[in-house]
Formats: structure tokens, C-alpha cells, sequence
């Protein structure tokens, strides 16, 4: 590199790097994948250096910005990791820079904020009189002697753009405007993992001599590895089929040729018995990268990671961007999770298929794990582009678990004294809803009575999800969201699930009056109020983000149920992927049709997936499994084809759906959101983008829109969006590009580009 000027990616949603001149100084430290300090405006910032500066011809190198300091001199990414993050920058359309910002644990990064005092007395006198109303406002919430950060005195005056107003504010002289710059700190955390021993360990059943299916899934990948060529390969097995042996006996011969390894989760609840098992064979090698981890804990893995001292990395999706050197094994466990998709905020990339494409750059091993594969990799498997792998039997041969489906719309009460038929059971039993369907309760009550556990699965959390007007038929929504609030009686309150909003629940209907509320539906709070009540004797436990918000809540859970210290798991998707729990025998599904009635073509798919991973949690020790699939829709594909079983003939007749739609895996999305607070200025943005990319669409792609989101307004931002279908990625990015969408400002409204998003609510 230069010793003179240095180019920089900046943390911005531009598709450019920006030069900089480094002072004698600095010039030593500076090096490619360094962190900087930098000016950019009027503003501080963290970039990272990417290569030599580029300067115009002709121009004058004095002219250009100089760097200010060097926060790390690094490098912090790799080389395979800065060329890795340019990709995803390239192909999910978004900065480089903040790629590099994803990629970094905070503390290399600086914040810059701007700070407000007043002027003179004269020129905020005249503002007060004569000014806009933004800046009365500002000016009349900013005391004599304060010096308030613009975002606060923004949110204190009720100004949404205190920075521009301020701006006008200080070329009248009213304001002074002062920038304060200031590292992240750190704070203490205790590491928060679950204690395994060898017994433990040993009736998970990840140790012992591997069984012949697992020998010969191995044989291919361990080729591939000692020849150290790129090899991607979809690991197909059942439910309790050993995949995690697999994964850690090609981490044992990446270290053995002294590579390491990557492996990827799809939830941060099964962070901890993941790592648990993976450090009882590789001790201190190991390494759990995860957002929920304090910034102090994070930089010290991340350190650890950097530097070589850990081989093995595991987390969730974030953990795609570990600075390791000499990858030589990449897994993706549940590859078919929608959680590896990134949605908010950029980069919007997915982590199961960053993993290949690194995987690819380091020439490695890299294994897509699923006992339900993706229509995605499943039809990579038959364009040969990934190898077919198949675990099809449990480790010692364990039966499948018996599933059970029952069809709720036919469930009927016991008659009451004096009636001879039973009739219809009625949709609302002790205002609670029909929760716990007759198979199911006796099962549950026949695993207390033998003393073996139980997981109910619904994925929907809360004690109610609407609050409903039985007179007119009003439901109270969100005031900033287009949905229904969910009641949560613990607090005894309503709460929006996408912004957070919360507020007490009326005791008369806002639109008519009446007092006949009622509370519809069944969360996981009401579940289980309705297990306690059938069941006092029984030791409940909740698992959903409501009942794991305290830090190290997931691995005491985790901890507490797997020491046989509770009768009934009880929660959301969290229990319904990668946990393994010797003890359980049963698996209820309390409502199977969450999913089915979200307007998204992965619906179904996503339904299958969920019911045959959570199924697979029953069984998986010496006692055999059931399963209980409550649903009011048994007929559909999804349902049906999970309890039979049949994914071959579940993923056959999805992908034939897809291919005559054009939808994915036969095409790529890229979904354009026009938001804006003002639903008219998001409506009419929406109309010009069509408008712009009609005369530059080629034959092959397909333009659906412009229309409302499903979910229309989110945070009281009003959400349009426009669908392009094309045949590849890079068709979709040169549509963008020749329309002028890229890096264009629009005013009041935010343009998101989304890439082979996860769906298109």
C-alpha cells in the first residue's frame, strides 16, 4: 500500500470508497484492514483501509481529508473476509463499509454525536419570535446553560429531524454546534455456558464409535479436505440421525491439518449446548461469537479468533463474518432456517449462503445440515451442484416417533347432565380458547404419571393475540403498526410484537362502546396458565423471547429442564430446533396453523419444516416418541405431509408449485420498500420507481407492483413494495442500476433494496 494515501470503505449505503491521505505520522500503522478514524463531512467516522488510495489525476493529494487516527491497525478481516465482504456488499446492494461494520465487534468503532448549546441571547430571541415551528421547538426545549446530544433534544421537542433543523439553527447564529467523539465502551459479563460432563455427553449420544451411515457420509467430505478442495454438500438426516458427530469429526480433521472451522446455529438458545459439547472434545479451541454477548465478551472471543488462539468458531448468523484464517470446514446447521436471512438492518445478507461462497474462497469443506432441507439447496442437490448426503436413520436405530394429527374442528365437549349427544365443543372454553385437544391431554397426563417429559410447541407467544369487540367486532391494533396487540396478563397489558408499543387494555370498545370484550386466540402465557390449572402438580417451564429477555436465561432453561428439574417445555420455535433432551417422549403441537394463513409462498414449506423439527425433539433416547399435531386445517400439504412423514413427496410437489409460478428456487427476488411516515409520499415514491425501471426491465424479468405490504404500516412507517423476479442476481442489480435506485436520496422516504429476501410481508 501507499504510504501516502489510503482508500476507505465507510460505514454508509454508498457503493463507493473514498480516499484519504495519511499523515508521516500514521503512514507505519496504516495498513489494509485497519480501522480508521476519519472525517466524512461534517461527521467522525469509523472506515476501514481496503487498498491504496486512488486519487484523481491531476488532483493535488494535499487537497484530500487526512486520516485522524488509527483505531486498530490490524488487519481485522482476513483476506479471504475483505474480498468475502465486498461480495455481499456487491449482491445484496449495500455498502462495503457497512459490511466491514457487521463484521467488527463494537469498540473498534467510534461515535460521533452532535452536541447543541445556545447562542446569543439576540439570535435565539429572534429565532423564538420570527423562526419555524421545528425550530421553536428545538430552541424553547434547549435550556440556557444545558449542552443536550441532538438526537435527545430531538426526541424532547418532538422534532424528527433535529439535525437538519439544528443545522438552520446555527446559521442564524441561534445554536452552537460542537461534535463530541468517543470510542464504545465495555462491561463485565460472567460466560454464560451449560456444565456437560461425560455421562452427559455420552447419552446425548455424541460420543462412541460413529455407526455406518455416519462413516460413510464422512468418506466424501474427508477426501475433499485432504485434498483441500471446495466441496459443498447437503447432509439430509432425520431428526436425531447424528449430524453433530459428523460436524465434529470433520473439525477434529480440519485441526488436525491445522484449518479451522465454522459452524453455524440457527437460534442463540442452542448456542449454549453446542458449544458445551464442542468444547468437552476441543477445550479452550472453541469459540461462541453471538450478538446477545456483552461488547467486552465479544471483543475477547473475537480477539481470540483473530489472533488464531480459537480454532473453532459457533454461532448464529453473525458469526458468518469471524475473522478465521485457513477455513477448512464450513457447516450450516439447519440450513433451511429463515433466521440465517439478516432483514433489518444492512447489510441484508444470508449467512447459509455467504458460508458457501467462503467456503469456496478458502477452497474448504462446506456441509448444509437439515433433516428438512430448503427447496433451495434441494434443488441445487439436483442440479448437481451440491452433493446429496443421507443420514436416514436415527443413531441405534431408534424409531421414528408416532405422530398423531388431530382435527380440532371435529373435537367435541363431554355432554352435560341430562344431554345424550355430545355437542360441537364450543370455540371458547373458560375464555381460554380449545388449547388442549383430548389425545393430547391424556398423553400428557400419562407421560407425569410415568415421570418422562413433554415439550409443547406454538409459535405464537403472549397470553392472547387480539383483544376483540363482540358487539361490533373491533380488534384494538397497534396505533404505529398494522396488527392486532397481544395481550400479556403478566403485565396486564397490550403489546405490539413488531415496535414494542404497550398500553393498558380498554375497558369499553374505542369504536362502539360496549364492554363485551373478549380476548382471542391462545399464546404461549395462556398455554401455560391452562397446563397449570389441568395440571398443578406439574413442574412447567416457558421458553419464548418474553421469558428469556435476562441474559443467560436460555442456558438456565436449557439447564434446568435437561437435569430433569421440569415436566413440560413449554415455548415458541426455540424448542423446536436442535435441543436434544433424552427424557422427552412426548411432543405437542397446540396449533399447527400459525404459519398456514401468512400471505408468503414459503408458507407452507415453513409450516412443514417447523412440524417435523419440533416432532423430532420426541424419542430421542431409549424410550420411544409421540407426537400430537393439533390443527384445524389437516388437509393442507404442509400439515399433512409432515405427520406422514414424507419430505421427498412434500419438497416434489413444492417445487413443481414453484417452477410453473417462477418462484424461487426458479428465479431471484429482489423486493424494493418505499417507507415513509407519510403514507401518500410512500405510495407516490413507490409509482416513480415502477415508472423508472419499466424501460429497463429486459424480457426475462417479471415486475410485480407497486402495492401496500401485507404488513402496511410497521413503527408508523407506511411500507410499499415492488417485486422483480429475474434469473439471476446480477440481472436485478444492472435493472437497479440503470434505473438510478442505487444510492439516490429520496427525501422523506427510505428505499430498502432486499435481495432474496426471506419473505415479503
Amino acid at each position: 500500500m501507499s504510504p501516502d494515501l489510503v482508500e476507505v470503505a465507510l460505514p454508509l449505503p454508498l457503493q463507493r470508497t473514498f480516499t484519504y491521505r495519511v499523515p508521516p505520522a500514521l503512514q507505519s500503522e496504516v495498513m489494509t484492514g485497519a480501522a480508521l478514524q476519519v472525517p466524512f463531512g461534517r461527521r467522525t467516522l469509523t472506515g476501514y483501509a481496503v487498498g491504496p488510495g486512488r486519487p484523481d489525476p491531476g488532483l493535488d493529494p494535499e487537497v484530500l481529508k487526512p486520516v485522524r487516527d488509527v483505531l486498530d491497525p490490524g488487519p481485522l478481516f482476513p483476506g479471504d473476509l475483505l474480498e468475502t465482504c465486498r461480495w455481499i456488499a456487491d449482491y445484496y446492494l449495500c455498502g462495503w463499509g457497512e459490511v466491514l461494520r457487521a463484521a467488527v465487534p463494537e469498540g473498534i468503532q467510534v461515535r460521533s454525536r452532535l452536541v447543541a448549546r445556545r447562542g446569543p441571547a439576540d439570535a435565539v430571541r429572534e429565532v423564538l419570535s420570527g423562526g419555524g415551528a421545528a425550530e421553536r421547538r428545538l430552541l424553547g426545549a434547549l435550556g440556557e446553560e444545558e449542552r443536550v446530544d441532538a438526537v435527545a433534544l430531538g426526541r424532547r421537542a418532538r422534532v424528527r429531524s433535529p439535525h437538519h433543523v439544528l443545522r438552520r439553527l446555527e446559521a442564524k447564529g441561534a445554536v452552537v454546534l460542537t461534535e463530541e467523539v468517543r470510542r464504545s465502551g465495555f462491561r463485565a459479563e460472567e460466560e454464560l455456558l451449560v456444565p456437560l460432563d461425560d455421562e452427559a455427553v455420552e447419552a446425548a449420544g455424541f460420543e462412541g464409535p460413529l455407526t455406518t451411515d455416519q462413516e460413510r457420509v464422512l468418506a466424501p467430505l474427508q477426501e475433499a479436505l485432504a485434498r483441500k478442495e471446495f466441496q459443498a454438500a447437503l447432509l439430509y438426516g432425520v431428526t436425531g440421525s447424528g449430524k453433530t458427530a459428523v460436524y465434529e469429526d470433520l473439525a477434529a480433521r480440519a485441526l488436525e491439518q491445522g484449518r479451522s472451522t465454522l459452524l453455524l446455529v440457527p437460534e442463540i438458545a442452542i448456542t449454549p449446548q453446542t458449544v458445551a459439547l464442542f468444547r468437552h472434545r476441543f477445550g479452550d479451541q472453541v469459540a461462541l461469537l453471538h450478538s446477545r454477548r456483552r461488547p467486552r465478551d465479544r471483543h475477547r472471543e473475537w480477539r481470540r479468533v483473530l489472533t488464531g488462539e480459537a480454532r473453532v468458531v459457533i454461532g448464529p448468523r453473525s458469526a458468518v463474518l469471524a475473522p478465521l484464517t485457513d477455513l477448512g470446514v464450513v457447516i450450516v446447521d439447519e440450513e433451511h432456517e429463515t433466521s440465517y436471512k439478516q432483514a433489518e438492518p444492512s447489510p441484508r445478507y444470508h449467512a447459509r449462503d455467504v458460508a458457501v461462497y467462503r467456503a469456496r474462497q478458502n477452497d474448504a469443506v462446506c456441509v448444509l445440515g437439515s433433516a428438512t432441507p430448503s427447496t433451495e439447496s434441494w434443488h441445487n442437490v439436483q442440479e448437481g451442484r451440491y452433493l446429496l448426503l443421507e443420514l436416514p436413520e436415527r443413531i441405534s436405530r431408534r424409531p421414528m416417533p408416532t405422530v398423531h394429527l388431530v382435527d380440532l374442528s371435529a373435537e367435541r365437549l363431554p355432554p352435560r347432565p341430562g344431554e345424550d349427544d355430545p355437542s360441537p365443543r364450543q370455540p371458547v372454553e373458560a375464555g381460554a380458547g380449545l388449547i388442549l385437544s383430548r389425545v393430547l391431554e391424556e398423553a400428557l397426563a400419562e407421560r407425569l404419571s410415568r415421570g418422562e417429559q413433554s415439550i409443547l410447541f406454538l409459535n405464537r407467544r403472549g397470553f392472547s393475540p387480539a383483544l376483540t369487540c363482540a358487539a361490533c367486532g373491533q380488534a384494538e391494533e397497534c396505533r404505529n403498526c398494522s396488527v392486532t396487540m397481544t395481550y400479556h396478563r403478566a403485565q396486564g397489558q397490550l403489546r405490539c410484537h413488531y415496535c414494542g408499543a404497550t398500553r393498558r387494555p380498554p375497558e369499553t370498545c374505542p369504536a362502539c362502546g360496549s364492554d363485551r370484550l373478549r380476548y382471542q386466540g391462545v399464546g404461549t402465557q395462556r398455554v401455560e396458565n391452562a397446563l397449570q390449572q389441568r395440571f398443578p402438580e406439574a413442574r412447567v417451564l416457558r421458553m419464548d423471547s418474553d421469558s428469556t429477555r435476562r441474559r443467560g436465561a436460555h442456558a438456565e432453561l436449557y439447564r434446568t429442564f435437561a437435569a430433569g428439574d421440569g415436566d413440560i417445555l413449554l415455548g415458541t420455535q426455540m424448542v423446536a430446533k436442535g435441543f436434544h433432551f433424552p427424557g422427552v417422549t412426548l411432543v405437542g403441537v397446540v396449533s399447527a396453523d400459525a404459519e398456514l394463513h401468512l400471505p408468503d409462498f414459503r408458507a407452507d414449506e415453513r409450516t412443514f419444516q417447523l412440524l417435523t423439527q419440533v416432532a423430532g425433539r420426541a424419542g430421542r433416547g431409549a424410550r420411544p416418541g409421540e407426537v400430537v399435531v393439533q390443527t384445524f386445517a389437516p388437509d393442507n400439504p404442509g400439515i399433512a405431509r409432515a405427520v406422514a412423514g414424507d419430505f421427498l413427496g412434500f419438497v416434489a410437489a413444492e417445487l413443481k408449485a414453484r417452477k410453473i409460478l417462477s418462484y424461487p428456487p426458479y428465479s431471484r427476488i429482489l423486493r424494493v420498500i418505499l417507507k415513509s411516515r407519510d403514507e401518500a409520499a410512500a405510495a407516490t415514491a413507490a409509482q416513480v420507481v415502477v415508472r423508472r425501471l419499466q424501460p429497463v426491465l429486459p424480457g426475462s424479468v417479471r415486475l410485480l407492483g407497486p402495492a401496500p405490504a401485507a404488513l402496511h404500516r410497521v413503527n408508523r412507517w407506511y411500507r410499499d413494495h415492488i417485486l422483480l423476479f429475474g434469473k439471476s442476481a446480477r440481472t436485478l442489480r444492472r435493472c437497479v442500476e440503470a434505473a438510478g435506485l442505487l444510492e439516490e436520496r429520496w427525501g422523506k422516504v427510505a428505499l430498502v433494496l432486499d435481495m432474496d429476501p426471506a419473505d415479503v410481508l
